[in-house]
């Protein structure tokens, strides 16, 4: 049930009017310094409720287009407990939405889309009906690339994006048919139709260069040039991405940056530019953990990283295409290292007596002051005095200090660490395919491209209940593929069968949707036995925790005389 509703609309308020005139100008300006100077003024000279919901709510956008989505969505959620105006419920649902939307919640996002889809359709508010569908469309496109919804669901996306486009060009609303235009592009991307991505991605480049949308035309450019690089026009691809990048960099939006850097990367790669392409891709990542360290919230940290693997997905890529095996294994420890910090983080960690008071509160305040950090020589300077700090902390107690940290392993450290007839088996998804890196002291590190798609995976997985995802509905009411654990064999454990011949135990790193398979329960119908029964098997978040966990048994056994 919605709450109940405010009967003055700020945006007919005089006040109100000449705010929001002012805040969009400074945004469309990139200038959110001046646009949060603006809102912390403003909010001092207004007196009534609806005003100071009105700058709250121009506060959430701007903490959108400042990639703080954890702190829009506290804002919003604290808006949406008030009684507001229809008109100004209804976008703030949309703002809370897109903040889901970009830490990887997509359902959750759907379903805040389509009550601010559903406020519209009741106040006739058509032109604000037209801009959340837009948005919707987009979410629903994520969800189908990533297996999620069906593909009937997704094809009703373009009637309502083609609708919403004709109500732009009626209202004269030139920026939003652009953006319309784009996320038409990117649904003819995810159909494959490069033609029409094309040619929609053009119609969005003409409007956005006609209204000086510094922004819109980096976007654009992006896209463009994703498009030229699946119809193999490589130079042109990399022409396009290199002026993607630099404005993304000028305007400060390393999010779109690390995009735009991961599809340069690929058109380099291509054209055989190898080295410019691994610094680029190692640029990209760089870009997306200074996105990371911005967000307060350490639950939000996590569910943002997790949308932003393929970012480091990319890198190992290229490491794999250049028979650089070791750099590869380390980069995915990398991309395991910031989510397993994140969830560290958050954790009630039992902290151990011989940490003095002082020090636990003096890594409180470098942590909170590292999210709020606006400058790269802040976030340096403050990551260098945690460093000193987690020195400090080996010495009292190593343990502690180390799930702190959590600074990955290289591969070559986890085979001095590894103990004989073991092996780690660690997956990853790049693209729409996995990869799997069997790690044991025999044979070193040995890489396999598995016979499945991340899709398929993610269609036929487990939920939170250990309930086959296949055997149930999905949102069209068609019965997925049937998963069989014979099948989970043959895709995901047989191939690697020759590199674990001697083990023992199985160390299992999952990723992605692997985390809701039954890895263990794998049949072998050859030997007519379970994985579990063939191995010893042992789940691990990441190479780096199992073999720190290792090392501290082993220097505990030494302690103890054993």
């Amino acid at each position: 049930m919605s709450p109940s509703t405010s009967r003055i609309d700020p945006f007919t308020d005089p006040i109100c009017t000449a705010i929001w005139q002012h805040f969009i100008q400074l945004i469309n300006e990139r200038e959110l310094d001046s646009a949060r100077h603006l809102l912390n003024e403003q909010i001092k000279t207004v007196s009534q409720s609806h005003q100071r919901q009105f700058i709250d709510y121009c506060r959430a956008i701007l903490f959108i287009e400042k990639n703080e989505w954890d702190r829009c969505e506290q804002l919003t959620i604290a808006l949406l407990r008030q009684t507001l105006h229809p008109h100004l419920q209804m976008r703030v649902y949309n703002e809370r939405a897109i903040a889901n939307e970009h830490l990887g919640r997509l359902f959750e996002a759907m379903r805040l889309y389509t009550t601010a889809i559903e406020i519209a359709e009741r106040y006739s508010e058509t032109l604000f009906w037209a801009k959340v569908v837009k948005n919707r469309g987009i979410c629903a496109i994520r969800l189908f690339e990533s297996g999620q919804i069906v593909e009937t669901a997704f094809l009703a996306i373009q009637n309502q994006f083609e609708q919403a486009i004709r109500i732009f060009q009626e209202s004269n609303e030139r920026l939003e048919e652009g953006q319309c235009w784009n996320e038409l592009g990117v649904f003819h991307k995810a159909s494959k139709h490069w033609d029409d991505a094309v040619a929609c991605y053009k119609q969005e480049l003409t409007i956005v260069r006609e209204q000086s949308d510094q922004h819109g035309i980096a976007s654009c450019l992006n896209n463009l040039g994703e498009a030229y690089l699946a119809q193999a026009r490589y130079n042109q691809a990399e022409s396009l991405l290199r002026q993607a990048a630099e404005i993304f960099a000028r305007l400060k939006d390393p999010f779109e940056q690390a995009d735009a850097l991961v599809n340069l990367g690929k058109a380099l790669a291509q054209q055989q530019k190898q080295e410019e392409a691994a610094d680029v891709f190692t640029q990209a990542i760089t870009c997306v953990e200074s996105v990371r360290r911005g967000i307060g919230v350490e639950t939000a940290r996590s569910d943002f990283f997790a949308t932003q693997t393929h970012i480091y997905g990319a890198k190992i890529a290229h490491c794999l295409a250049q028979g650089d095996v070791h750099s590869a294994f380390d980069f995915t420890e990398r991309a395991r290292a910031r989510g397993l910090l994140d969830m560290m983080a958050g954790a009630d960690v039992r902290v151990p007596t011989a940490v003095p008071a002082s020090l636990q509160q003096r890594e409180q305040t470098l942590r909170y002051q590292l999210a709020q950090a606006d400058e790269q020589a802040a976030f340096a300077a403050i990551e260098q005095e945690l460093a000193q700090l987690y020195r400090e902390l080996e010495i009292m107690a190593p343990e502690y200090a180390s799930l702190r940290q959590m600074a990955p392993l290289s591969v070559v450290q986890i085979l001095q660490m590894l103990p004989p007839q073991t092996a780690f088996v660690s997956y990853f998804a790049l693209d729409n395919r996995y990869m799997a890196f069997v790690v044991s002291p025999s044979r070193g590190v040995q890489t396999y491209e598995l016979p499945i798609a991340s899709a398929d995976l993610a269609a036929a997985s487990f939920d939170v209940q250990g309930r086959p995802r296949s055997l149930l509905p999905a949102q069209g009411e068609h019965l997925p593929r049937p998963w069989l654990l014979e099948r989970l064999y043959m895709a995901l454990v047989h191939p690697l069968m020759p590199a674990c011949s001697d083990c023992e135990r199985l160390v299992l790193i999952p990723h992605g949707p692997l985390h809701h398979l039954p890895l263990h329960a794998a049949y072998c119908q050859e030997e007519g036995r379970y994985l579990c029964e063939m191995f010893d098997i042992v789940y691990a978040p990441s190479a780096t925790i199992q073999s720190s966990y290792l090392g501290h048994i082993a220097r505990d056994e030494q302690r103890s005389g054993v």
